[in-house]
């Protein structure tokens, strides 16, 4: 109608989180995750929590669309990216998520269960040092469903709850992208309550992280996770971003949420 790009446009009127969230809301998610993906690696450093809540969270068929459509935008492949930036076993982790192999299957065998279990703590807790590779092969092929099921029989027979295993055995990068699995699969709602309350809890707000949860979950499961967080918090969701966030770019976001 009026020979313009609405999304030009809207980065000249704009500016700060306000236009982050606005922007955000203009794109299609896969375009949406690919974009961050690229600006976690883009220059110097790397914003390694981006690239855990991003790829660690997502199914087969989303890390498909996203891996697509990053070649589709910037020309190379995401794990081109990814070897480039990231290394050791959190490198390791991020391609074996992206070789895209997770069984989808929602029937559980529970004898593949107790195999399983006994497998990780044999490569954990009942040696000195830690067989990464074990953990990150059972984490990244095995269906969210049988993964539910093996957490709850590992804490159950073995009296710890997997994520902190997952604390005791590894560090840095690599313990932070496999405790948000264990949590992300365990409930999804929860995970991502923790995440907004942790972007927004302290001296400052991770502004990123909060437009990167609201505006990615808002059209999946925003209910949920309001639930989710008065529940854990004891406080509304939109009452923390009243207190935490000002302005049209507060207001933006309570119109997601709310």
């Amino acid at each position: 109608m009026f020979g313009q790009k609405l999304v030009v446009e809207l980065k000249k009127e704009l500016g700060g989180s306000f236009e982050d969230v606005i922007l955000g809301c203009m794109m299609s998610l896969d375009r949406y995750f690919a974009q961050e993906l690229h600006d976690a690696m883009d220059g110097l450093g790397t914003r390694e929590d981006a690239l855990i809540e991003i790829l660690c969270t997502l199914n087969n068929d989303w890390l498909k669309l996203i891996k697509r459509t990053y070649k589709d935008m910037f020309g190379r492949d995401l794990e081109f990216d990814i070897k480039r930036d990231t290394e050791l076993y959190f490198e390791k982790l991020l391609l074996a998520l992206l070789d895209v192999e997770r069984d989808e299957s929602v029937v559980v065998d529970i004898e593949k269960v107790v195999t399983d279990v006994e497998a990780l703590y044999a490569a954990g807790e009942a040696v000195v040092g830690t067989n990464e590779e074990i953990f990150i092969e059972i984490l990244t092929k095995r269906s969210f469903a049988h993964l539910q099921v093996l957490f709850r029989e590992y804490k159950n027979k073995y009296g710890t709850p997997f994520y902190k295993v997952i604390e005791k055995e590894f560090k840095g990068d690599t313990e932070k992208a496999l405790v948000t699995m264990v949590r992300c699969y365990e409930d999804t709602s929860d995970y991502f309550a923790w995440q907004l309350h942790k972007a927004m809890e302290g001296v400052g707000t991770n502004n990123r992280a909060l437009i990167r949860t609201v505006v990615t979950r808002s059209e999946f499961d925003m209910g949920n996770i309001k639930e989710a967080y008065a529940k854990k918090y004891e406080k509304p969701l939109i009452k923390a971003i009243e207190d935490d966030c000002s302005g049209d770019f507060k207001r933006m976001l309570i119109a997601l949420i709310d």
